[in-house]
């Protein structure tokens, strides 16, 4: 089979593109050339200028490197992207719709569609169904973060009640989020580090109200009970209607510690979510990385309890120290918010 660099080149440049657009409209754009000229761009009819694939690689921020390394595999580099680096999101919105856009650039076909994803914290996607919790976590994430000005230092719910796009943003990634099988692989402290952040902030005084405190532990408990539900069935379920969506596998794993990882993998196509300053990813579709990743979570699998569906004993045993944690976290909050609020 003929080798196509050039082809290869503008496959990469496709999956940069949001779902629905024309690579042929967006390439004969970036090079001010005819809809015509791209076509053969792309086709490999026509070639490339020097000049035209810096231009493509900036604008689409495609490395060049990986068309210029040594034959030898081994010893090349390997690639990452992260648009966090390139830019902050300028709002909670933003944010979500980059990490939706980000999903459904992979979702031209459903084939062995899978996301597997390795955590020592709940996912976010389990978030998107208690409001409350979710703010809290975007608040969180902007004070430690990308500190948005518009926000300011305090927690202020309306920013997240108030906002139009936000709640629409949410509704979308939650149908996406539901429409794909998953395998998640937690360990028994996936609530501690958001636990944690709700003692810092009470201590720090950003919270208006008793109120605004008991409303995100409320969303915690309620999502404590959603998971047990969602491990039972080995489904993803609408927390608010009871129906279930996709399957979903849960493993335990009490060995390995690890930033959550994320893991794409379809017919043709395979990427890494790597977190590397929450919430933000760096991502790579070298197939190098993506072999690694995938021996490694093979491994960490196999160290793991399936708790989804089967495994009654062990996940009764996973929920009722979820269970205590959050009991005795009641009783230190009782005693927070006394001591701060009252």
């Amino acid at each position: 089979m003929e080798l196509s660099p050039q082809k290869d080149f503008f496959q990469i440049i496709k999956r940069q593109l949001p779902t629905g657009s024309s690579l042929v409209t967006s390439v004969a754009k970036t090079l001010n050339m005819s809809e015509s000229g791209a076509y053969k761009k792309i086709t490999n009819i026509s070639k490339l200028s020097f000049e035209e694939v810096i231009l493509l690689c900036k604008q689409y921020g495609v490395s060049f490197d990986s068309f210029t390394s040594d034959a030898d595999k081994s010893l090349s580099p390997y690639f990452f992207y992260s648009d966090t680096i390139k830019y902050e999101p300028r709002s909670y919105h933003e944010f979500l719709a980059g990490f939706l856009e980000s999903s459904q650039m992979l979702d031209r076909t459903r084939e062995n569609y899978q996301v597997s994803t390795f955590v020592n914290e709940v996912p976010m996607m389990h978030y998107l169904q208690f409001p409350f919790l979710l703010y809290f976590k975007l608040f969180a994430w902007n004070r430690t973060n990308w500190k948005i000005k518009k926000y300011g230092r305090d927690y202020n719910q309306s920013h997240y009640f108030d906002d139009v796009e936000l709640t629409r943003v949410v509704r979308k990634l939650q149908d996406h989020y539901d429409s794909y099988d998953s395998v998640d692989i937690w360990n028994k402290q996936i609530f501690t580090n958001t636990l944690q952040q709700l003692s810092y902030y009470i201590k720090a005084g950003v919270f208006r109200s008793e109120e605004e405190i008991y409303a995100v532990f409320n969303d915690i408990k309620k999502l404590l009970r959603h998971l047990q539900d969602v491990a039972e069935k080995g489904k993803k379920i609408s927390f608010s209607s009871g129906q279930q969506k996709s399957d979903m596998k849960i493993y335990l794993n009490e060995v390995v510690i690890s930033s959550e990882i994320i893991y794409v993998t379809k017919d043709d196509y395979r990427i890494v979510y790597h977190a590397y300053d929450t919430p933000n990813y760096i991502r790579s579709d070298d197939p190098r990385v993506c072999d690694h990743m995938e021996g490694w979570l093979e491994k960490v699998t196999n160290q793991s309890i399936l708790i989804s569906g089967q495994g009654e004993r062990e996940r009764d045993q996973t929920f009722k120290t979820f269970e205590k944690e959050l009991l005795q976290y009641g009783d230190k909050l009782d005693a927070y918010v006394k001591a701060y609020y009252s």
